[in-house]
């Protein structure tokens, strides 16, 4: 199937009436598509040494970490943002957003997902996460929360939640 079908499908996969009902609630995380890489692979060395990132990254970036680098190969990037309230490491009140980035496979299969928070402060690596579930497969509606996102760094568990729209 070439990369435009492949697209058309998985966009179009799930009718309104066939959605599944998202979560609802201060804690309900909705990611929503924000691009497609194809013919592309993560770059674990750059995601490894990610505090060594020059900042910001990408270049103009708003954010400290606005991307997690990728490098060519045989996969589509899915790019997913997800914007919700949250608290600042000051302490206040503010729009965040998670990106989620997932590594797809023939037949939709999501080989390796990783996960930051953009406006994220400090070292990037203290709030880098990597799935740990696999044999997982994309469809509208997936449960962020099944891909066991854990800490790069540590290997705790991230307890991120929310659904792909």
């Amino acid at each position: 199937m070439d990369s435009l079908a492949f697209l058309a499908v998985f966009l179009l996969a799930a009718t309104p009436a066939g959605r599944p009902q998202l979560p609802s609630g201060p804690a309900a995380k909705t990611y929503v598509l924000k691009g497609i890489v194809q013919s592309a692979d993560f770059d674990l060395e750059a995601l490894r040494r990610i505090d060594a990132l020059p900042v910001p990254y990408p270049p103009g970036s708003r954010t400290q970490i606005g991307d997690l680098p990728t490098r060519r190969g045989r996969y589509f990037i899915f790019k997913y943002v997800a914007a919700y309230p949250g608290v600042t490491a000051e302490g206040g009140a503010a729009d965040l957003h998670d990106l989620l980035a997932l590594k797809i496979g023939c037949g939709d299969a999501i080989l390796d997902a990783w996960q930051y928070t953009l406006e994220w402060a400090d070292s990037p690596s203290l709030d880098l996460n990597r799935m740990k579930n696999a044999g997982l497969v994309l469809r509208r509606g997936f449960d962020v929360g099944s891909l066991g996102l854990a800490n790069a760094s540590t290997g705790a568990d991230a307890g991120e939640t929310g659904v792909i729209d």
